[in-house]
């Protein structure tokens, strides 16, 4: 997402490179702990960037990036989560 905006925006990247770090507490994910959350309560993401541009034009275009991610929007925003069970009994 960010490579279209920085082209948009006059900025050319070298390299870009994304990593993202969050911890998981395996307790609430497998339910065996009562005070345990479940899911990530942080994630932290580095982008590594070259790039002629400056730190200021970099930041803008990260904050940018996020504010139109799909996915960071998702994160910030839970969406509802529907759906169905749906079971067959063996014929045996």
């Amino acid at each position: 997402m960010a490579e279209p905006m920085a082209t948009a925006d006059g900025i050319q990247l070298e390299s870009l490179r994304i990593e993202l770090d969050a911890k998981l507490d395996l307790r609430g994910f497998l339910g065996i702990g009562s005070n345990a959350p479940v899911g990530f309560p942080e994630i932290c993401d580095r982008l590594h960037v070259t790039s002629d541009a400056r730190p200021e034009q970099l930041a803008a275009l990260r904050a940018r990036a996020v504010a139109h991610s799909p996915n960071a929007r998702t994160i910030l925003n839970p969406v509802a989560l529907t759906g169905e069970f749906i079971a067959t009994r063996s014929a045996a």
